[in-house]
């Protein structure tokens, strides 16, 4: 399993808990739970549309040139944002240790 394919399921996995939530309890809880729902629902659609960006990332340093804005892009910018996405799933049985990002501190 790719860390592509591990946070894109994961992602379908926290859309399809929220599909089956419900929110109860009384009107006045209502709007906060439907908030939330919204909230986390819309960080879902984030979270995969950043996954699936990651690859076009990727190939801007395989000879296709992108317009960054500062200076050269960092060839390994796509792996880093898909294991810091991971990271918050690294729990997960399915999680490898290999995707743990290394932190300034440990990669020293």
């Amino acid at each position: 399993m790719t860390i592509t394919e591990f946070l894109l399921a994961r992602i379908t996995e926290d859309e399809d808990e929220l599909k089956t939530a419900r929110i109860g309890g009384s009107p006045e809880w209502w709007e906060p739970a439907q908030w939330c729902r919204e909230r986390a629902e819309a960080e879902c659609a984030a979270k995969r549309a950043i996954v699936e960006m990651c690859p076009e990332v990727s190939l801007a340093h395989k000879g296709i040139e992108i317009e960054m804005g500062h200076g050269e892009p960092d060839p390994d910018l796509g792996e880093q944002i898909l294991r810091t996405l991971a990271a918050t799933y690294a729990d997960h049985p399915d999680y490898q240790p290999e995707w743990k990002l290394d932190t300034p501190s440990e990669a020293g």
